[in-house]
């Protein structure tokens, strides 16, 4: 690359200054078809430059200041044969890496839920590759993921569907450029939450735990207040364990994974609390028995310390045994119903000024599976139109907008156009007439604006004249009484 741009620098090609030269290099496989697309690309300055030709493996550019380049290259022949020799062993990598992921991903599970009137929304998770089909009683369904399908006389094998709620804590000591204490919950392996001794509170990672906390404030605080406990608690676990290791300096480790798993099929659950000391598993508890286990000499004395607080053990059997699970469905039954939740928008008309496109918004929609576009007698329209890609918003729900140029549209066809918003799974279109009554905008015609900036004018003089007689009247008023 720095021969390139060197190259180009000699050939005056470049100006003194700042440049980005970029090569992409590879493959593309069909895996249906058999057919392979080889890429061998420069770009420059985000441009395509000097790209090969596919079918006479020549390079070619249509800039003039690089086809003295462009020439030097293709007569390199030992050049053209080293990129053939890296199409041929990228695809055996793009093979070999499609054959692991294959076997190591997981494969698809498949779950039924029942709805009403005997129905079944299906749904399969954990796909790989990305192309797939779903086979029902001989039939193909090919199925937009958020639309409920009937299927008559379904009958599907059970399986097992594990979700878990896990918590990991990390607690370190020493001179460290790290959080002191560090908090994470995890929900089917999912960030949901976390906390540090930096930021001293609890904060939501996912959307819908953020609704859940706005909607109980005081589920935010309980988790903040048990990060700070527990922050502390583990303080005393490191000065506890460094004194029974007859440890007196050094930096130190102290990590804990606890939490509970949740069969959706067979009820079935697992907890589990264990413990981790300077990288090395440390010490566990037994749920079945109740007693604590270490495979670590070093750790025998803190066991049997930990097997005779009969207080402490009772607390982690009802949180993870009892109260866990049930936060797992609770959790898992609201985040369910917030991502299926459909949310539609408010659509507005906007321009910036009377020659500008109007713009059709949608914002506070959910889910992302949308559609805005116009409309001209009934057919959708893509000329004079500008699409832009769906946003985020703030508060998880998303937006969007499509703009029309109504520059060469005269006033009496405007009717003909309307903004159509559409939402998956949401039967009813927003339509919203293209009309000059219903465009929203901040513009001020310059007879408005002169008129508007005399007023603006004239009133603050006129209050400020009432202003100076009062004062003067008050003054008056004063000096005759004392003088009287």
């Amino acid at each position: 690359m720095k021969r390139l741009l060197l190259l180009l620098f000699l050939s005056h090609a470049l100006s003194p200054g700042s440049h980005v030269l970029q090569n992409l290099t590879g493959d593309e496989r069909d895996a249906e078809r058999c057919e392979v697309q080889d890429c061998n690309l420069y770009r420059y300055h985000e441009e395509n430059f000097i790209p090969l030709d596919q079918q006479t493996m020549t390079k070619i550019t249509p800039k003039a200041q690089t086809a003295s380049i462009k020439d030097l290259w293709n007569m390199c022949k030992t050049r053209l044969e080293h990129i053939t020799t890296i199409y041929a062993s990228s695809l055996e990598y793009l093979k070999y890496y499609m054959d692991y992921g294959k076997i190591s991903l997981p494969t698809a599970h498949l779950s039924v839920v029942p709805t009403q009137a005997g129905l079944a929304s299906l749904s399969a998770a954990a796909l790989f590759p990305d192309i797939a089909k779903l086979i029902i009683s001989g039939a193909d369904f090919f199925s937009d993921p958020y639309t409920t399908t009937p299927v008559p006389n379904l009958k599907v094998s059970s399986f097992n569907v594990k979700h878990s709620l896990k918590f990991f804590l990390t607690s370190l000591s020493g001179t460290t450029n790290f959080p002191e204490f560090v908090a994470a919950a995890t929900l089917d392996d999912v960030e949901i939450g976390y906390c540090d001794s930096i930021i001293r509170t609890a904060e939501p990672k996912r959307d819908w735990i953020g609704k859940l906390i706005k909607e109980d404030p005081q589920l935010l605080q309980w988790y903040s207040q048990k990060c700070l406990g527990l922050q502390q608690q583990f303080k005393g676990y490191i000065h506890e364990f460094k004194q029974r290791l007859n440890q007196t300096e050094g930096s130190h480790v102290l990590q804990r994974m606890s939490g509970c798993e949740w069969n959706e099929e067979s009820g079935e659950t697992k907890s589990f609390v264990q413990f981790g000391y300077d990288g090395e598993d440390f010490i566990s508890l037994d749920f079945q028995t109740m007693k604590w286990i270490t495979h670590e000499a070093q750790a025998v004395e803190i066991k049997q310390l930990w097997d005779a607080e009969e207080g402490r053990l009772a607390y982690l059997k009802n949180y993870y045994v009892s109260e866990c699970p049930k936060l797992v469905q609770e959790y898992m039954h609201y985040e369910r119903n917030f991502l299926q939740r459909k949310e539609r928008p408010s659509v507005f008309l906007l321009q910036k000024t009377p020659s500008s496109l109007i713009r059709c918004h949608a914002t506070g929609f959910y889910p992302d599976k949308a559609n805005l576009f116009w409309r001209k007698d009934g057919e959708e329209i893509h000329e004079d139109v500008e699409k832009e890609e769906i946003l985020s918003n703030h508060d998880g729900t998303f937006q969007m907008s499509s703009e029309l140029n109504v520059s060469l549209v005269q006033q009496e066809d405007w009717r003909k156009y309307k903004c159509v918003f559409q939402l998956s799974g949401v039967k009813e279109d927003i339509i919203i007439k293209l009309n000059k009554t219903e465009i929203q905008t901040n513009w001020v015609s310059p007879s408005e604006f002169s008129v508007r900036h005399h007023v603006l004018v004239v009133v603050p003089a006129a209050v400020l004249l009432l202003m100076l007689g009062g004062i003067l009247c008050w003054n008056d008023r004063g000096e005759e009484s004392n003088f009287v």
